[in-house]
């Protein structure tokens, strides 16, 4: 029987009884059975969710070695993808659901934030701390928390009566009058303060001796107090009281002193006003008071002069009564007055008739400055006021 020829193909020798062999192509529709005699095992394939054997047997599972694991190890969802482990043979894992539990950001440092529960149970926590006082955060009820507690340590002096038959036993049989406790000092003591409300406002006080305020007199006699008294005294029994260098200033008292010179002599309200006149308008001098008008000054400013002020300074306030204008030739200049920058008065000659004087009244205070004036060629300015 002749051997069939195929190109590219496979084959293995089928014994098919009489007839001897045929040959057959080996592919997926003809597969080839192997038995394994030797040199390797089978393992067994297992049910899932059967019960395990006792001593089950499989394959061992292989894990690549990833020490630093990609963004994605395969392509697409849904690829089959190789278990990977670290150099150790750890594998990797990810906790997805206790991911889900943790806070977003943890702690400084990496810790987790423990926040109380209301009902909860207090958790001890023990350990070596990065700090003695640990730092607590969250949401709590109230800015104030309350706090009890079974007992408290008494501070320092308070009473340890834990009854009031107790703290009575301390007191006397008997309180003194009103009804108060007698307080007694106690030598070696501790001074106590005294509150309340007392049988009167002033205390009487007694003392075997008290020490001398600063500056108070030594003397224990009046005898020693006298010798240091001068042997005769001033005039009219005072003592005279002299400076002394460095020491202080002493308060003087007088029933009477010297009127200064100038003074009034009047010595009630009644004798001065004797002296002034019953009514006020005009009156004959002899039934007037006295007025003397205070002198004035006077300030010459020559020809061509520019805002020369009148008085040594001048300022606000100065008093100008008049001026007299006093031309040289009958072609004279101008003359202006002026409060500091501010002009008042302005003359203009053009030609005059005559060289007698002009006089220009003002009677006026300066609000500005110094009275100042200005002149032209040939004419000259004499000003009266009181000036600064």
């Amino acid at each position: 029987m002749s051997r069939p020829t195929v190109t590219g193909a496979r084959f293995a020798v089928i014994a098919t009884g009489d007839v001897g062999e045929e040959m057959l192509p080996v592919a997926t529709a003809n597969p080839l059975p192997v038995a394994i005699v030797g040199g390797s095992s089978a393992g067994t394939e297992y049910v899932e969710d059967a019960a395990a054997a006792a001593n089950p047997s499989g394959g061992a599972l292989i894990l690549i070695r990833r020490d630093t694991l990609s963004a994605s190890e395969v392509s697409a969802d849904g690829d089959n993808v190789a278990a990977k482990a670290t150099s150790k043979g750890q594998l990797h894992i990810r906790a997805i659901d206790l991911e889900a539990l943790l806070p977003a950001a943890l702690a400084a440092g990496g810790g987790l934030k423990v926040e109380g529960v209301a009902g909860g149970v207090a958790q001890p926590v023990s350990g070596t701390f990065w700090q003695a006082t640990q730092p607590v955060s969250g949401t709590f009820w109230q800015a104030t928390q309350p706090v009890s507690a079974a007992s408290l340590p008494l501070p320092t002096g308070a009473a340890s009566e834990t009854t009031l038959a107790a703290a009575s036993a301390k007191l006397p049989a008997t309180l003194a009058a009103g009804g108060g406790l007698k307080v007694e000092g106690v030598a070696g003591g501790v001074a106590q303060p005294v509150s309340g409300t007392f049988w009167q406002a002033t205390q009487p006080v007694s003392a075997a001796s008290l020490p001398l305020p600063t500056g108070a007199a030594s003397e224990t006699t009046l005898a020693a107090a006298s010798a240091k008294l001068p042997a005769a005294l001033a005039a009219g029994g005072g003592m005279k009281v002299e400076g002394v260098a460095g020491g202080v200033a002493q308060p003087v008292s007088a029933a009477s002193l010297p009127l200064p010179i100038g003074a009034a002599t009047e010595t009630t309200l009644a004798a001065a006003s004797a002296k002034l006149p019953a009514s006020l308008g005009t009156k004959a001098a002899s039934a007037s008071l006295s007025v003397t008008q205070a002198g004035l000054e006077y300030e010459t400013v020559a020809a061509s002069s520019t805002a020369q002020a009148l008085g040594a300074t001048g300022a606000t306030g100065d008093y100008l009564s008049h001026i007299i204008i006093q031309p040289a030739t009958t072609a004279a200049g101008p003359v202006t007055v002026l409060d500091n920058a501010t002009v008042i008065y302005t003359f203009t000659a053009g030609t005059l008739a005559d060289l007698r004087p002009i006089i220009v009244p003002f009677n006026l205070f300066s609000v500005s400055g110094a009275w100042k004036v200005t002149t032209g060629t040939n004419v000259a300015v004499t000003g009266i006021g009181d000036f600064t």
